[in-house]
């Protein structure tokens, strides 16, 4: 197989997982109005607003889950 080839995949491969990792660090910005309270009803710990959620844990786990889409 030609190196040149290999080393331009692994590059790819490379620059699509720092992607990835960004992708994974930016934070959402809260909805208009955040009080607090996430979309279902359920009040968020400050500690946890504090952190810059806007979703209760639960509401969190079933967006990672649909691998970041929404209801």
């Amino acid at each position: 197989m030609d190196e040149n080839f290999v080393e331009q995949a692994e590059r790819l491969a490379e620059s699509e997982i720092r992607a990835g990792i960004e992708r994974a660090r930016v934070k959402e910005s809260p909805p208009p109005g955040f009080d607090g309270v996430c979309a279902c009803g359920e009040a968020i710990p400050p500690a946890r607003v504090g952190l810059g959620y806007h979703r209760c844990i639960h509401c969190q786990n079933l967006k990672e889950n649909r691998g970041g889409r929404t209801r």
